[in-house]
């Protein structure tokens, strides 16, 4: 049975977990480090460690559980080095993780649950853990997840710009409304890789190219693809720039019909254009359901 991590072992952890986040590190050489002076945990967890790290920083799913005291940890580290915006990137990675997880195993992560929440009340951050469980939210959020994952995998400077002017036709018996990974690669750089609710909102280069990241968002939701009929929802017309701030805060934030006025007056003629029309009010029920 492992030891308890002791504060030191905790702080070492963070120290070089945050070495490799940054590149000042390769994560052998962190590891190799760790596991000299900490025996308490396996040269294995400390490597899981390390990796978790990046992607409680990054927002994104970590695939191990690794146990409530160096998830709080990390938190609370992340809080008090980084700010809140980063905090909300990793209670987002605690979020994913459990529904990842669940979907994979059908085991519940009770422990990561309960700490996620009690950071995301203590500092006002909107998620939907009360709701994690829900099956069809685990689906979309699978299929939101690797929209994006395939957007940004082969988003690149070739990218032609314009908008979608004829609807597009779908089969009337489809009932998984698919994205198209090219159509968003367009709206991306149809807004100059902008977020399109205010262009100095902070984010960061690509890996990948010198373009800013932003994410793709439909401001008409997928689902709802049926009141439509034939013209698919699936267009640069309905889709729009925003960077990641924003793009949750449409997901999961509560006070959204501001932003959403705003995407909305600025794309109700090209919606138009597309055959799509709808009112404000109906937009909002949508994001209220």
């Amino acid at each position: 049975m492992a030891k308890k991590l002791t504060e030191d072992d905790l702080n070492l952890i963070f120290q070089y977990a945050e070495k490799v986040y940054n590149n000042d590190l390769v994560r052998r050489e962190a590891v190799d480090y760790l596991k000299q002076h900490i025996t308490a945990h396996s040269p294995f967890s400390l490597q899981m460690y390390v990796d978790n790290y990046k992607y409680l920083r990054d927002g994104k799913a970590y695939g191990r559980n690794m146990g409530g005291k160096i998830l709080e940890y990390f938190l609370i580290k992340i809080l008090n080095n980084f700010g809140i915006d980063a905090l909300t990137k990793a209670i987002n990675s605690v979020y994913f993780h459990v529904i990842t997880y669940y979907e994979q195993t059908g085991k519940k992560q009770n422990t990561d649950i309960l700490i996620g929440k009690k950071y995301a009340n203590k500092y006002n951050i909107t998620t939907k853990f009360d709701n994690i469980f829900d099956t069809n939210e685990l689906i979309e959020q699978k299929r939101e997840d690797e929209y994006i994952n395939n957007v940004n995998s082969l988003i690149d400077d070739n990218v032609e710009k314009h908008y979608e002017r004829k609807p597009k036709k779908i089969l009337k018996k489809q009932r998984v409304y698919e994205r198209d990974v090219k159509v968003a690669l367009r709206a991306l750089a149809n807004a100059d890789y902008c977020c399109e609710l205010e262009k100095t909102h902070q984010s960061f280069i690509r890996k990948t190219n010198d373009k800013n990241y932003t994410e793709p968002h439909h401001l008409i939701p997928i689902f709802a693809q049926e009141k439509f009929g034939d013209n698919s929802l699936d267009i640069e017309n309905n889709i729009v720039s925003l960077c990641s701030n924003c793009h949750n805060k449409l997901h999961y934030g509560k006070d959204i019909e501001e932003d959403l006025r705003i995407l909305y007056e600025n794309r109700k003629e090209l919606l138009k254009i597309a055959g799509i029309h709808i009112t404000f009010e109906e937009l909002i029920k949508l994001y209220r359901q």
